[in-house]
């Protein structure tokens, strides 16, 4: 009978552990799930220009959904003129000086201006880092071999870069 009364209490306290367990480590990680930082981009680009395609849809659309932006709209400025008509709106409304205005543009949350072919570890750290700047812009409009780009604020001049320099 002792026997039985230990192996009772033993099945008792590893199914308490268990959900100490639960309830400590795993549960947290579950309820928890961290909301991502942007939810929506806007890209403005020439359906048209080959390399811009091609970086929109083999890199840069991957880049942002891997930092969690789900909301991801294309639109084309110069098939459809109503949306040169909104990018221009757009520069004018967040004081985007023509020489921060990339060849293409995506707009994230009205917080993030990228304009041309920023590179991949240049658009993460900016998605995933607390930013100085409560909105920036980031240009990089070579279609290759760049060695620079430029960042800064929506106001006041932007700063020049080494390519592989993080912000």
């Amino acid at each position: 009978m002792r026997n039985k009364n230990n192996n009772t209490l033993r099945r008792i306290s590893n199914y308490v552990i268990l959900v100490l367990l639960l309830v400590n480590f795993i549960l947290p990680g579950i309820i928890a799930q961290e909301e991502p930082k942007y939810e929506t981009a806007v890209i403005y680009y020439n359906e048209a220009c080959t390399m811009c395609s091609k970086y929109i849809k083999q890199e840069l659309i991957s880049t942002l959904e891997e930092a969690g932006i789900k909301n991801i709209i294309k639109k084309d400025y110069v098939n459809e003129k109503q949306n040169r008509v909104e990018l221009n709106d757009l520069n004018e409304k967040y004081n985007i000086p023509p020489e921060l205005q990339g060849h293409f543009v995506i707009f994230i949350d009205d917080k993030i201006v990228l304009g041309g072919h920023v590179p991949k570890q240049i658009i993460m750290n900016l998605l995933t880092e607390e930013l100085e700047s409560e909105k920036m812009v980031v240009v990089q409009d070579d279609m290759k071999d760049a060695k620079s780009y430029f960042a800064g604020g929506f106001k006041g001049e932007a700063i020049e870069y080494e390519i592989n320099t993080p912000i």
